[in-house]
Order: C-alpha cells, then sequence, then structure tokens
C-alpha cells in the first residue's frame, strides 16, 4: 500500500542506516550519525551528501520506499476507498455498492443465515 510522506522518509532514513552498516562496515553510531546529519536535508541534497561517503542512488532507495506491506485492515479500507469512491460497507448502501459492482458479497452479511446450499437455490429459482 502507499506509504504516508512521513512514514516513507523514516522507513528511507532506516534503510539507509542499515546500508551503511551492511555495505560500508560502519558501526551503528556512525551510521546513526550519519543519518542524523541528513534528517534535515531533501531527498535529493541529502542523496548527494551519501555520495561523499560513495553512497550512490540514495534517491533510489527512496523509491522503493513508496509502498509498503499492510494489515489486512489497511489494505481493505484502502481497496474499498479506492475502488467504492470512499462507500462504506453497510446495509444503507447496498444499492449504491451493487450500481458500482454489480453484486454484494456475502460477507457484509446483509443476507444474513443464507447458505451457500440455500443460495444455489435461490439462483435456480430465480434463474427458471
Amino acid at each position: 500500500m502507499p506509504t504516508e510522506e512521513r512514514a516513507r522518509r523514516g522507513l528511507w532514513e532506516e534503510q539507509i542506516q542499515k546500508n551503511l552498516m551492511s555495505i560500508f562496515s560502519m558501526s551503528y553510531a556512525e551510521a546513526r550519525a550519519v543519518t542524523d546529519e541528513i534528517s534535515e536535508m531533501d531527498i535529493m541534497t541529502a542523496s548527494a551528501y551519501l555520495e561523499g561517503y560513495r553512497f550512490y542512488g540514495a534517491e533510489n532507495v527512496y523509491a522503493g520506499t513508496a509502498y509498503r506491506k499492510g494489515t489486512r485492515e489497511e489494505i481493505n479500507s484502502y481497496i474499498a476507498e479506492k475502488a467504492l469512491d470512499g462507500i462504506l460497507y453497510s446495509r444503507e448502501n447496498y444499492e449504491k455498492i451493487r450500481r458500482k459492482i454489480g453484486y454484494l458479497p456475502q460477507k457484509i452479511d446483509l443476507y444474513p443465515g443464507l447458505s451457500e446450499h440455500r443460495g444455489k437455490k435461490l439462483k435456480q429459482c430465480q434463474e427458471a
């Protein structure tokens, strides 16, 4: 899912710090000092600064932070917001959702007690 800008910057600095330690064999304190130095710089200025340490491509590391792994709730909320133009799953919005996506999933409990078997029977009756 898309990463919010503030969180994205934090993820970027964290990744820079890890790379400084693993690739350039810096200690945690040394790598932390570098990330503290770049924390107030914009991405391009910080990337140029890191080149002084022979760390090239920091802007590519930033590009890699554009998306993050979200929780199930965050992802479902994001999809619902984007796919349904902000329409919340609820009984009150049944018609809006049905018009938007053409059907209504059972998960939102608009058909309580409808089992798969009863659903097939209902569909057969409707088709007849």
